[in-house]
């Protein structure tokens, strides 16, 4: 909920200095940062699947999303269907308003590695003797 209200907030905001942004634009950039968060999301849910410690679940999990961002930023001209480029592509999106095949790409890779880290998350449940 807070995403899509910090969206609208940025849209609106967006509006008042540059002009108007196609709402429907809006709404496909906001299911592709749904996307991202739910990648986001999962790591955090597979990492406290290893461990108790709330500190080193968030201490591993941003170690893991910051390795992937700059991984992708290194080597962009490689990893061109990154989620990490999510946003990057996003922008392009609304300057130009065509969906490029690389969004498509890393919001299908973004969602791979969502159900991926998940399936992870519930194989170490599974598998833990819970104390």
């Amino acid at each position: 909920m807070s995403l899509v209200i910090s969206v609208i907030a940025a849209w609106y905001y967006v509006m008042i200095l540059f002009g108007t942004i196609d709402f429907t634009h809006l709404l496909i950039s906001l299911f592709f940062f749904a996307l991202y968060f739910a990648l986001v999301v999962s790591i955090v849910m597979m990492v406290n699947t290893w461990t108790q410690s709330s500190g080193l679940v968030a201490f591993i999990s941003l170690g893991i999303i910051i390795a992937v961002n700059v991984l992708t930023n290194i080597y962009g001209h490689i990893f061109t269907w990154s989620p990490a480029l999510i946003s990057d592509y996003i922008g392009e999106f609304l300057a130009s308003g065509h969906l490029s095949t690389e969004l498509w790409y890393a919001a299908l890779m973004a969602f791979v590695f969502t159900v991926a880290c998940l399936q992870f998350a519930i194989v170490t449940l599974k598998n833990r003797v819970l104390h």
